[in-house]
């Protein structure tokens, strides 16, 4: 009962730092689009902002395929205390993500490698960013699996923000012309190698990963972690579809004005899974020691626990869009905003189902049943993708929101039915509290 008193209470510790540095995320994400706007002007800040997406898709098999994995796994050996496992996997992933960084480094080289005659090292710079993003990413991922969730949330969501507005307000403050969008990426990219400098840090002074690191390798089983790569890699793919799939599609078919407003109603809507994102980051790791430790009732109560928590914060951010949508997009963003208010609804009810399913995905990592991740949400890409071709040409923005709204509940529900049949848990709000009750 301690030892899950104790559980409970890192997480909770955890979840408010994480909520906290998300926050201050977004903050420093809005202050940045002002600072960036002025120094770099439209155009600039257009190639910023392209090159920072594209970063993001280029390092998906990273985060998605060898970072969930690697979360996994050194969850696994520190519940197990097996650092010699736990090292040859760090070594070998280490190859992986290098190996991969290095080979699309040396093709942004070649392929912006014209620039450099012009003054621009965009290929350079490319290759920086291509190579410090893989590091970075990869020890956010051992710290996370030591469920030092914050300082991996810090590294990764602040440090390289933070150096882009420092210098984009050294550059105002100091009257600076000649700054283009390149010298703001290698800001980004210095912000990447001061954050992987303190993640070095953390993990070889006095951690866990020091002290494998002086342990011998003899006898430790050779682990098997990157035939999960590539189901995980794709189910990060197919993510991304499903989110991108309605908005993509919606400009194909209907008016540019159509598309801003839909933008507007989808990032609205995504404010419903804010809770529900920072406790899937805090719980991944707990879920995987308690997988190793088989304890059965510790993988029911954290999963009640999450579905109840994302529901019950998001709640009360549909309601607010429910009733009063059309009046805040009108007043916030203009009159012609208005119109999106019936898509913000049904977009806010979809993600409202997203976040009553809790950690459900993660159940079926810590099980190495990836392939099943992998069905249910490419059975819910099928779905988004089909209904958003039959319903976006007659009914625009209602129709992206109502296909996304039926891919949504696709993939939920087939994760809430495997999630049951491997744990007979049923991953959805309150669902179980009774029996948690009298059990504590």
């Amino acid at each position: 009962m301690k030892q899950t008193s104790g559980l409970f209470a890192l997480l909770v510790r955890s979840l408010l730092g994480t909520a906290s540095t998300r926050l201050i995320a977004l903050l420093i994400g809005l202050v940045n689009a002002v600072l960036l706007t002025r120094v770099l002007g439209a155009d600039g800040y257009g190639i910023y902002a392209y090159a920072i997406a594209l970063l993001s898709l280029i390092l998906l098999p990273v985060e998605y395929g060898v970072g969930t994995v690697v979360v996994r796994e050194v969850a696994t050996c520190q519940a197990q205390r097996a650092w010699q496992r736990c090292l040859l996997m760090l070594r070998q992933s280490v190859f992986w993500v290098l190996g991969y960084a290095a080979l699309l480094a040396v093709v942004a080289i070649a392929l912006f490698g014209e620039y450099a005659h012009r003054g621009e090292p965009i290929g350079w710079a490319s290759a920086l960013l291509i190579l410090s993003g893989a590091w970075l990413t990869l020890r956010s991922a051992v710290l996370r699996g030591l469920h030092r969730v914050v300082a991996s949330q810090t590294l990764d969501l602040l440090f390289r923000p933070t150096a882009v507005g420092v210098g984009a307000a050294l550059v105002i403050l100091l009257g600076l012309q000649e700054i283009s969008a390149t010298d703001m990426l290698l800001a980004y990219a210095t912000g990447g190698l001061l954050a992987i400098g303190v993640a070095e840090f953390l993990l070889r002074t006095g951690g866990p990963i020091g002290q494998a690191e002086s342990a011998s390798e003899a006898g430790a089983p050779r682990p098997q972690w990157f035939r999960s790569i590539g189901p995980l890699a794709a189910i990060g793919a197919l993510q991304v579809l499903n989110a991108q799939a309605d908005l993509l599609l919606l400009g194909w078919f209907r008016p540019v004005e159509e598309v801003g407003i839909y933008r507007v109603a989808l990032q609205g809507a995504n404010l419903v899974l804010f809770a529900a994102s920072a406790i899937s980051i805090v719980v991944a790791p707990t879920l995987a020691k308690l997988h190793s430790l088989g304890d059965g009732a510790g993988l029911r109560r954290i999963g009640m626990l999450s579905s109840t928590g994302g529901f019950l914060v998001g709640l009360p951010v549909v309601g607010l869009f429910w009733i009063w949508g059309d009046l805040l997009l009108e007043r916030l963003f203009g009159h012609a905003f208005g119109g999106g208010a019936l898509p913000l609804a049904i977009l806010c009810g979809a993600k409202l189902i997203q976040a009553s399913v809790g950690v459900a995905g993660h159940f079926l990592i810590i099980n190495h049943a990836e392939k099943a991740l992998l069905l249910a949400t490419g059975s819910g890409a099928v779905v988004t993708l089909t209904a958003n071709l039959m319903l976006i040409p007659s009914h625009g923005m209602v129709g992206a929101a109502m296909a996304t709204a039926l891919g949504t509940a696709t993939w939920t529900l087939l994760l809430v039915h495997r999630v049951y049949r491997t744990y007979r848990i049923v991953s959805l709000p309150f669902w179980g509290l009774a029996a948690l009750r009298r059990a504590s």
